[in-house]
């Protein structure tokens, strides 16, 4: 394997890496989310708020970079999806 290939391969899988730890953002904000809905006590239901809000800023960052990430259109309008519906949700529990 060239020094080439092994960049390559090292590149993909870290653009691997990348999108699955986001994916797993926003499911760990729409969960935070879904808990807090049930939440009985309000420190509760505010400490899982802001932990999706956590999860939210997060994917939002990462995004700001754009094509830098090197994500494909579909890669793309999935996570700006996600990251919006997010939003949606924790404006509309604010």
């Amino acid at each position: 394997m060239t020094h080439s290939d092994a960049f390559h391969a090292l590149a993909e899988s870290l653009g691997a890496a990348r999108l699955h730890f986001l994916r797993v953002e926003l499911q760990v904000g729409r969960t935070m989310l879904d808990a807090a809905d049930h939440s009985r006590g309000d420190v509760d239901r505010e400490r899982r708020r802001a932990r999706a809000q956590e999860a939210h800023d997060e994917v939002g960052r990462h995004l700001a970079k754009g094509a830098e990430l090197g994500l494909t259109a579909a890669q793309w309008t999935e996570l700006t999806t996600g990251l919006a519906v997010l939003a949606r949700r924790l404006s509309d529990r604010s």
